[in-house]
């Protein structure tokens, strides 16, 4: 160290400021640097149970959201299923009625042409 560096501490160099340091508050020290390790420890756990519980939730949302979209898909089915049979009711239905209509006709018809050859 030079001679102004060591005259502007007062006459005393760093190392032995550090080691008056260590003397004087070592323990606090120590105590404090002990408390850092204690407690990012204890973080370092929170942290792995935290991500334990967010992937167990994660698979349970998974679990559940699949289970959703396979009953969906079954009603989707059942109302498609229910639509096709009463689209094809109504297509029956339909159809009769066109055939009574087209039988109702014809016998109008033969009755209309029987008129015209009495009159």
């Amino acid at each position: 160290m030079s001679k102004k560096a060591v005259e502007e501490n007062g006459g005393m160099n760093l190392g032995e400021i550090g080691m008056i340091r260590n003397i004087l508050m070592g323990e606090q020290i120590s105590k404090y640097e002990q408390r850092f390790i204690d407690l990012q420890e204890e973080i370092n756990s929170l942290k792995g149970s935290l991500l334990k519980e967010i992937e167990h939730n994660k698979n349970r949302s998974d679990s559940a959201l699949d289970r959703i979209e396979e009953k969906a898909q079954k009603r989707l089915s059942k109302m498609e299923a229910n639509m096709l049979d009463g689209n094809k009711k109504i297509e029956e239905k339909i159809n009769q009625a066109l055939s009574e209509n087209r039988a109702q006709l014809g016998e109008m018809l033969i009755q209309l042409g029987q008129k015209l050859m009495s009159s």
